[in-house]
């Protein structure tokens, strides 16, 4: 039987936000239940709802849409979450979700708490305001 993978940092996540979505690996796809938390992000299998994984806020680099789907695809509503791993070494996973703009929207509530890593290129110059003339 497999075992919960629940971490012991995580131990005071309080959930705020659950979606359905399907990670996609090079294995195969996967339904999972996605929790986002005060403490960080959770995945569980969605039949036997154990953890498969867990990050904390600080170990996201980043999160987007996917951006290799094309228009003529819209039912392939994919976002790619980027992790830092104990190795500190980039890993990439991709979900899919009709909820897609939700769950960036929700994960992007605690960007702040993300890392920061000026050189991962992920950080972009900010955005200047101009006046509207």
């Amino acid at each position: 039987m497999p075992t919960d993978m629940r971490r012991a940092c995580m131990q005071q996540n309080e959930e705020l936000y659950c979606y359905l979505v399907t990670k996609i690996s090079w294995k195969g796809s996967y339904k999972r239940l996605l929790t986002i938390g005060t403490v960080g992000i959770t995945t569980y299998n969605k039949d036997t709802l154990r953890v498969t994984n867990q990050w904390r806020h600080d170990e996201v680099l980043g999160v987007r849409p996917d951006s290799t789907v094309k228009p003529s695809q819209p039912h392939l509503q994919r976002l790619v979450l980027t992790l830092s791993d104990t190795n500190r070494k980039r890993q990439e996973m991709t979900f899919a979700s009709e909820y897609r703009v939700d769950v960036l929207t929700d994960l992007l509530r605690f960007r702040d708490r993300f890392t920061q890593r000026m050189n991962s290129g992920l950080l972009q110059a900010p955005i200047e305001k101009t006046a509207v003339t």
